[in-house]
């Protein structure tokens, strides 16, 4: 039901804007798109192999959007984990933050097979969506730091900015980690000068 709600948006869109004179059009997907166990590093010529309803909602909006518009700019951004002042803790830095306020208790992997992640900060993905706004493309573009870090070091950085520190229940691997490093080349080289925000910058901002 949620896959055929993500899906009918797109396509009520898509519709609904027919009589309007678009100048391009930016859709945000996601990194679960991708064929898993994840390359490393996942680029944008990884496989596609949609696990779950909201992976296989955005793969078949992508390509309705490109089918709607063959002619019009039309641009894929593929996001990892985004964060940011105004997420309402939805976001895993938000969780993480909210929970050790609370002092409750963090379920993590042990430290050594922490899986890694890659996060993204919202002041970064909103430059890049003005500079395609304002520099029409079209094509699919990972939007990454391309500096994976682990769970684990992830909630020491929380720890740090907060002042606080985590209680944390370790819990054994398990045997297939599910590490995520991205390759952000294609969209480094669409904008060479853009430098993305350190998970430690970006979570001391938050």
């Amino acid at each position: 039901q949620s896959m055929q709600h993500n899906i009918k948006i797109v396509s009520n869109f898509i519709k609904g804007s027919q009589s309007l004179s678009l100048a391009s059009f930016i859709f945000l997907s996601t990194i679960d798109v991708y064929k898993k166990p994840y390359e490393k590093p996942i680029k944008e010529s990884t496989p596609i192999d949609p696990i779950g309803n909201y992976a296989i909602s955005k793969v078949y909006s992508e390509k309705l959007i490109k089918n709607a518009w063959p002619q019009l700019p039309t641009l894929i951004l593929r996001l990892p984990g985004i964060y940011g002042k105004g997420d309402k803790g939805s976001s895993i830095i938000g969780n993480f933050s909210q929970k050790i306020q609370e002092g409750s208790t963090l379920t993590l992997t042990n430290a050594k097979r922490s899986p890694m992640r890659d996060y993204v900060s919202v002041v970064d993905l909103c430059k890049i969506i003005h500079h395609f706004l304002c520099r029409p493309h079209t094509g699919t573009y990972n939007v990454a730091t391309e500096k994976s870090l682990k769970i684990t070091e992830i909630v020491r950085l929380i720890e740090k900015g907060l002042k606080l520190n985590a209680k944390i229940n370790f819990i054994k691997a398990k045997d297939e980690i599910d590490d995520i490093f991205l390759s952000n080349r294609k969209i480094r080289k669409s904008i060479p000068n853009f430098s993305f925000t350190s998970m430690e910058t970006g979570i001391n901002d938050y």
